[in-house]
């Protein structure tokens, strides 16, 4: 595990940086991965809603069209 602060490649389970002190908590590391995820799976739901307005976009105008 390395120190969010400057970096250096500390032990697995330190609670502080032995090279400038800097507290590391255990659920930082975790919440830095959750946040790097957010952004695609944003893009993968708003792909979907543009699929769906595009579907009913479609259907909307067969039947304006035909009817």
């Amino acid at each position: 595990m390395k120190c969010n602060n400057c970096g250096y490649e500390m032990g697995e389970f330190s609670k502080f940086c032995s090279n400038c002190g800097y507290a590391m908590l255990e659920n930082q590391e975790e919440e830095v991965e959750e946040d790097e995820d957010l952004p695609e799976s944003i893009n993968y739901i708003l792909f979907g809603l543009i699929i769906v307005i595009i579907m009913l976009s479609a259907i909307i105008s067969y039947f304006i069209i035909y009817n």
